[in-house]
């Protein structure tokens, strides 16, 4: 993608999750292939920053306190232009139900511990890069 001006433009990266250290290290792996990373501690913070920066891939810990991973994930498709934005979870639950893969896609789970470079993989791959 290209920004008005002509410009490249790094997709930006979502990254909603509690773990300060999770978030910490999934982040540096980010930004070393070259994302945008914008970090969000929970689900309600999670989506303002949603609804701000329009990213195009959602890294989602499942659960999380106040708003889950869950409940963000369901109102992120009410926001505009969060309907079909690609959603990635990482979560330390082995079953997260059907429902929860039917909104994201089967691919696009990651249980802790996770190896970075399998996330980046996916995160490069939804964003075709």
């Amino acid at each position: 993608m290209t920004e008005a001006g002509g410009g490249d433009r790094h997709p930006t990266v979502l990254l909603v999750e509690d773990d300060e250290s999770i978030r910490t290290m999934v982040r540096f792996n980010l930004e070393l292939a070259a994302f945008s990373v914008v970090e969000a501690g929970d689900g309600l913070e999670g989506l303002l920053m949603a609804d701000l920066h329009r990213p195009d891939v959602v890294v989602l810990d499942l659960m999380m306190p106040d708003v889950d991973g869950v409940r963000m994930l369901g109102q992120l498709r009410g926001l505009p232009e969060g309907g079909d934005v690609p959603v990635v979870i990482i979560t330390g639950k082995a079953d997260v139900g059907p429902e929860v893969r039917e909104l994201v896609g089967e691919g696009n789970f990651f249980t802790k511990p996770f190896d970075p470079d399998d996330l980046v993989a996916r995160v490069r791959d939804l964003t075709g890069g």
